[in-house]
């Protein structure tokens, strides 16, 4: 399958790495990678000799969220971000579905996107320097691939809304109190951590792990995703929504910085 190396993928034994290859822009996800990443999927789901899937940021950071410089660039073109948005939610969904063992492995900044794709893993290793958050409210929109479905249930409805409504970011140590980081590991471990792991499960049964997470994740099934859906739509039909995304971009230019994006 042709990829670009903006998204890496490799396999050794029983363990796949999905890598995210964009560290000049903090990994931040674009058009051309989600697409990537639903073939990838595609790929691995029946592939019976894997049994980790770990998914991993080049350079100093995991994923700082989507593209804002490509999402204000597709402002006049409604195909292109249903496009976007719909290939990230197809991407989210797979990941969530998949019957191998999913472990996000973050370091840096695990916002917006970035942190629902660590959401829809099984477990989530953080370095010293994880950064997570959903600053979407602050761009007038709200979380819009299962943030507000998938966070309620590894949090509580607390802390989940206080990061939802406030657009928040918290650290890594601050995470594992929560509850939202499983394992943390000093940064002389971060690298091996994954696959470390990776050799619990070189004796476990391919096909009841498949029928074991199906269960576990029984009760994501009656999550209302297509309510998040209309209503991120609802909001990103306001001008001001990609008013905010693009004033966000022009600061950007002028050396007025935000950690979320690209």
């Amino acid at each position: 399958m042709p990829r670009s190396n903006e998204i890496t993928f490799s396999k050794t034994g029983n363990l796949a790495v999905i890598g995210f290859n964009r560290p000049e822009k903090k990994n931040a996800l674009n058009r051309a990678m989600t697409k990537q990443l639903c073939r990838i999927l595609e790929e691995v789901r029946d592939n019976q000799d894997l049994a980790v899937i770990i998914l991993s940021g080049a350079g100093e950071n995991f994923i700082s969220g989507a593209d804002l410089a490509e999402f204000a660039r597709f402002s006049d073109q409604p195909e292109a971000v249903e496009e976007f948005i719909g290939n990230g939610r197809k991407f989210m969904r797979g990941l969530a579905t998949l019957p191998q063992f999913t472990v996000a492995l973050v370091n840096g900044c695990a916002l917006g996107g970035g942190l629902e794709i660590a959401l829809a893993c099984d477990y989530i290793i953080a370095g010293p320097t994880a950064v997570f958050g959903l600053p979407e409210v602050r761009f007038g929109i709200i979380p819009g691939a299962g943030a507000t479905q998938l966070l309620p249930a590894r949090i509580g409805p607390g802390w989940a809304a206080r990061m939802i409504l406030s657009g928040e970011t918290i650290d890594a140590q601050q995470a594992a109190a929560i509850g939202l980081v499983d394992q943390l590991v000093a940064d002389a471990d971060f690298e091996h951590a994954g696959r470390d792991l990776s050799e619990k499960f070189n004796q476990s049964n391919r096909f009841a792990m498949g029928m074991a997470k199906q269960a576990l994740r029984r009760s994501e099934r009656s999550a209302d995703f297509e309510t998040e859906n209309r209503l991120f739509h609802a909001c990103l039909s306001k001008d001001e929504a990609m008013n905010r995304i693009k004033g966000f971009m022009h600061n950007r230019e002028k050396g007025r910085c935000h950690e979320h994006g690209a």
